[in-house]
């Protein structure tokens, strides 16, 4: 009969006659160690978890904050392995270890040696304790009492007193201080009562309250709890042992003992052990996760000796029965002798078995090597993804079902050919080729243990993506590759889907935002003469009903304009375009401002509305004064507005400061005695376009818009918002803004206030307004009919370029789109013109984003104001460039006489311009470099005064006139202008200094 062909993947040498036992062996081993690697394989993406167990006594929540980061570190230097902290309490920890339910224990010594007794875990390193004196391997054990206790000094006191401590089996928190009690004459039962507590925190809390008369911690606890600010150590007593010199940076009672190990568990193999030993030996002590820790890194484990002999004079377990002679204590003591000795007689027993049973093993070991073969053909066969080995000479030998379903070839047409003929594209071939010659010498390669991606042919020569995973294996003297395939092809288009559907969502993000801007350009143009001709009426009106419909008209476009802001601010946070701009902030201006802009409405109403900041809140904090003061806006505008009865508190404390004092975690909060909302619709009230269900629109109207932006500004300041609300009894708002950096300096610049229109004088000048709508030119020239202005308009470009040649104006308005940034050829046109260069111009712009802003600044505007423009917005803005008398008759510097285009010291000769140079450069200069630090104002006169003797040694009426405008703007407290005024003096000296710009 002819032999029947087979499709087993393994050698013929297998399934000849056992008398080749040896090389039947060798190949056996060999399949069965491939096998287990097969079967063992993680697969793409599998990442084992390592449970860390660590004996916490302050509880989970402190456990995770110490330790989470010390996870993080391992996790992170490792690809297999993501590693996990389970707080362990000491009713626990039994029960974890011996269910196996971590791999590694952290727990104190006492511990250790209790469990390397019982379960035989091993230690692999020991922590160090960080000090403000360097790196301490020893703890101890710290008894204390209150301050006030004048009759426990000693401890004897002890005495007939309570004593709390953490638990009983707590190393530091009991053990160690129940041996130096008993060693000075002290025993538990002497105390009146002994309590243990599960925590050291409660053990301090207890004394500190009087609910004890004194209790035990472990170090390092009461100098920790005194850094954060929860205690006094003036406040308590601390007892010592004087028999011990204790060398140890943190307070101590007791002798020490060796710190805390962390030790493997009996099922965790040894390798995986040395791996995280010397992770964590590699710890630097300044590492983030050592800091988090309160530790100075790990070292090799410590001798823990010491910690047997307290359990032994204690009789704690292991050592409860020691002294006793018992046929269980001679066990345990010479258990491994009896096991030794035993196991040598059973194996001299065994051996006279062994020669007669090795015939069978043969046959067995044969016999379970055939279904190694089967099941390995069952788990590969029945595998989702083509599973293929090649030997050293790229030959195929296993070829399994999926295999067969993915490429199209069958088992029969494929063992024996070659892979990269058959199922490499051609452009691949060169390469993988290459890869197999060092794969065949070494059985390493550059793909080896990696997941690529590439293309495969299949039989019809169809070319499609597939996800390869590449291992090794040695099947006796020769290197085989093993290859698991997957089709990705049906994933590759999906993630083409998806790319094509997120560049349709930025593509639609981005048509949002322009249609947003040319909404706001659309809405506000007309807004800007609605509410520009309205405010003139106002004053030209006497008739009360005609009074009242304009104002009715001002209140709904001023409505108008706000949601518009409100939709726009909305919008820029989502697209990340809020930059948050930090300076230093006084609480308490803000505070007071903002309690002044409510104050009218709170007295209509008959509310209170105050104030309070925390005395150890520092004075200045780096914040963002725009943002703080628009989320107040809204939280106090909201409270006042939904109260009407009670009051209005505005708050502000340090939750918390850093260890180097530079950072704190700031409260503020808003409390009122409102209407409150319903615990279920606490959340939906932060949702744009969202407000409380049942609310009375009607009474209260607004949008929904304002509580979502201050809670999405909140979040990009890193910070969050809560509330508290209860009906009918009031709301808190809460915001806790994390890293808030203590500003350097205990005092801000205090803002000029606003000019008092009613007795401004401004000069003659000429002014041309540019606008391609007339009614928004007709609206500036009615807002400046009452000065002495020459207004000239128009409507283009090149009819603005022909009126600036013709008149020469003073000042120049033009209105500017940013999408097309108008005005370039007007600006190169001065520009280009020294004797037109001065001319300020102010940008007329509906776009109020701050990029925008800047692009104008970068063309050279010298100003913007944003539509609708108010009257006394422009009024002020053409205060900084045309000169005027106030009501103190204290008239202006035409500030284009401090432009360098005046050329200071231009009819000196130029050695004269040197030394002038010089003397500016050696007697201002220094004060103007302090000034920059501090930005005093006596300072800023000071240098006004120097600036003001120079001039007048060298005769020069302009240099006067600087001068004279810096004690102006100083005496004035102007901080709007002094800035810009003060960055003409090096601007002065380089053009006196640069003898091209007096040719």
């Amino acid at each position: 009969m002819k032999q029947q062909k087979t499709n087993s993947p393994l050698p013929k040498i297998i399934r000849q006659n056992n008398k080749h036992s040896k090389l039947f062996c060798k190949i056996k081993i060999s399949w069965c160690t491939l096998l287990f690697l097969l079967v063992n394989m993680p697969l793409p993406g599998q990442i084992n978890q390592i449970k860390i167990g660590v004996l916490c006594s302050r509880g989970s929540e402190h456990c995770h904050h110490q330790w989470d980061a010390t996870a993080t570190y391992l996790s992170a230097r490792s690809e297999r392995y993501q590693y996990k902290i389970i707080p362990l309490t000491f009713d626990n920890i039994d029960m974890a270890i011996a269910r196996e339910e971590v791999d590694f224990i952290l727990a104190n010594p006492a511990y250790y040696v209790r469990m390397e007794a019982q379960y035989g875990i091993t230690r692999i390193v020991s922590l160090k304790t960080k000090s403000a004196s360097g790196l301490a391997n020893e703890f101890g054990s710290v008894i204390f009492t209150r301050k006030s206790e004048n009759n426990i000094n000693q401890f004897t006191d002890l005495r007939g007193k309570s004593f709390f401590a953490v638990h009983k089996n707590a190393f530091g928190g009991w053990i160690m201080a129940c041996r130096a009690l008993k060693n000075n004459g002290v025993n538990p039962e002497n105390f009146r009562q002994l309590v243990f507590t599960g925590s050291q925190d409660s053990v301090i809390n207890a004394v500190k309250t009087g609910h004890a008369d004194a209790g035990c911690v472990r170090t390092q606890i009461f100098e920790e709890l005194a850094l954060q600010g929860l205690i006094n150590m003036n406040d308590f007593k601390f007892i010592t042992d004087n028999n011990w010199s204790i060398n140890q940076p943190f307070l101590s009672s007791t002798r020490l003992y060796p710190e805390w190990p962390l030790a493997k568990l009996a099922h965790v193999p040894d390798y995986l052990a040395k791996i995280v030993a010397s992770r964590l030996l590699a710890m630097p002590s300044s590492h983030p996760a050592a800091y988090t820790a309160r530790i100075g890194g790990w070292t090799v484990p410590f001798n823990y000796q010491p910690v047997h002999i307290c359990l032994k004079e204690l009789k704690l377990q292991p050592y409860e029965h020691y002294g006793n002679i018992t046929l269980a204590s001679l066990y345990q003591q010479f258990k491994y002798w009896i096991l030794s000795i035993a196991l040598l007689i059973t194996t001299l027993i065994t051996v006279a078995f062994k020669f007669g049973k090795l015939n069978a093993r043969l046959i067995s070991s044969q016999r379970k090597l055939s279904d190694s073969e089967s099941k390995f053909k069952a788990i590969s066969q029945s595998a989702h993804d083509g599973i293929i080995m090649i030997n050293a000479e790229g030959l195929i030998t296993y070829w399994n079902k999926a295999a067969e379903l993915l490429f199209d070839y069958t088992n029969d047409e494929i063992l024996g050919k070659t892979l990269h003929n058959i199922i490499v594209p051609m452009d691949q071939r060169n390469k993988a080729i290459k890869g197999l010659r060092s794969f065949k010498d070494s059985g390493k390669g550059p793909v080896l243990g990696k997941t690529i991606e590439l293309h495969a042919l299949n039989k019809q020569g169809r070319r499609f993506p597939v996800e390869l995973s590449i291992s090794a294996v040695k099947l006796g003297e020769e290197w085989h590759a093993i290859g698991i395939l997957r089709d990705i092809e049906k994933r590759k288009k999906q993630e083409m889907a998806l790319k094509t559907a997120k560049d349709q969502a930025e593509s639609a993000n981005k048509a949002k935002s322009i249609f947003l801007a040319s909404m706001s350009h659309e809405i506000r143009t007309p807004m800007n003469a609605i509410l520009g001709f309205t405010e003139i009426m106002q004053s030209q009106v006497d008739q009360p009903s005609i009074k009242h419909y304009l104002e009715n008209i001002e209140a709904s476009g001023k409505a108008l304009l706000s949601l518009i802001n409100d939709i726009l601010d909305l919008s820029k946070i989502e697209a990340g375009k809020i930059e948050i701009q930090l300076q230093p902030v006084k609480l308490l201006n803000m505070f007071n401002e903002i309690v002044q802009i409510f104050s009218w409405k709170a007295e209509s109403k008959t509310l209170s509305l105050k104030f309070n900041i925390d005395k150890d809140l520092p004075p200045v904090l780096m914040l963002d004064e725009l943002r703080i003061r628009q989320i107040l806006l809204n939280l106090v505008g909201n409270a006042v507005k939904f109260t009407e009865a009670g009051g209005i508190e505005i708050n502000a404390r340090q939750l918390e400061i850093s260890k180097d004092q530079s950072t704190i975690k700031l409260l503020i909060s808003i409390n009122d005695t409102g209407i409150g909302i319903e615990y279920d619709h606490q959340k939906l009230i932060f949702d744009a376009f969202r407000q409380s269900p049942g609310q009375n629109e009607t009474q209260y109207g607004g949008t929904g818009l304002g509580l979502a932006i201050t809670k999405r500004l909140v979040k990009i300041m890193n910070g969050q918002i809560t509330i508290q609300s209860k009906p009918n009894i009031g709301s808190t708002f809460a915001i806790e803004l994390d890293d808030v950096k203590i500003s350097s300096i205990n005092t801000v610049p205090i803002t000029k206030h606003a000019l008092d229109l009613s007795h401004i004088q401004f000069s003659e000048a000429t002014i041309l307004v540019n606008d391609s709508l007339a009614v928004n030119r007709e609206l500036i020239s009615a807002y400046l009919k009452e000065f002495p202005f020459t207004i000239i308009e128009s409507s283009n470009e090149q009819e603005t370029i022909s009126c600036i040649n013709k008149f020469i104006p003073d000042c120049i308005l033009m209105d500017i789109k940013i999408s097309k940034l108008n005005g370039h050829g007007v600006m190169h046109h001065l520009k280009s013109d020294a004797a037109l260069a001065s001319i300020p111009i102010i940008a007329l712009t509906t776009s109020i984003i701050k990029d925008s802003i800047e692009t104008l600044s970068k063309a050279g505007f010298n100003s913007f104001l944003q539509k609708p423009v108010s009257k006394q917005d422009l009024i002020l803005v053409l205060a900084q460039h045309i000169s005027y008398l106030t009501r103190n008759n204290i008239k202006e510097i035409d500030p284009k006489k401090l432009s360098v285009n005046t050329r200071i010291g231009k009819e000196l000769p130029q050695n004269i311009r040197n030394k002038l140079a010089n003397d500016l450069t050696t007697q201002a200069m220094p004060i103007w470099n302090e000034i920059q630090k501090t930005f005093i104002l006596d300072s800023i006169e000071n240098l006004a005064g120097e600036i003001s003797n120079i001039s007048k040694t060298y005769k020069l009426q302009s240099l006067e006139c600087y001068a004279e405008t810096l004690a102006i703007q100083a005496g004035q407290f102007d901080i709007a202008r002094l800035p810009e005024t003060l960055k003409r003096l090096p601007e002065i000296i380089e053009y006196l200094s640069n003898e091209e710009t007096m040719k």
